[in-house]
């Protein structure tokens, strides 16, 4: 998991939500938004019941997630929040290609 502060407030979880920017994946979006504070990045993953109707798949996931963040952490390079909403089909995906993905919107982003 990641440090309390690398995760993202509910505050500013409205805030990027709003005003934030969008990238698509096939099974994961992205919603984004850089800061030109001095701050480290943070993440929120976001798996909803629609996407699985059991706990432990939803589980499963934002621990994938945080731990694929935790790997990448260092290599981001600018100011950022991102918030990862899963889809239905990222449940059936392997870990390999849950990093593929999140690899994918951070380079697509242009913060890694």
């Amino acid at each position: 998991m990641l440090s309390k502060q690398n995760k993202i407030s509910k505050k500013t979880f409205l805030n990027i939500f709003k005003k934030g920017l969008v990238i698509f994946a096939p099974n994961i979006s992205l919603r984004y938004f850089k800061t030109n504070k001095e701050n480290n990045p943070k993440f929120s993953f976001v798996i909803s019941k629609a996407v699985d109707k059991k706990a432990v798949n939803r589980n499963l996931l934002k621990r994938r997630g945080y731990s694929i963040a935790r790997k990448h952490i260092k290599k981001i390079k600018n100011n950022c929040f991102f918030i990862f909403f899963f889809k239905k089909g990222a449940v059936k995906l392997s870990f390999k290609d849950l990093e593929e993905e999140i690899v994918y919107l951070l380079k697509k982003s242009k913060t890694l």
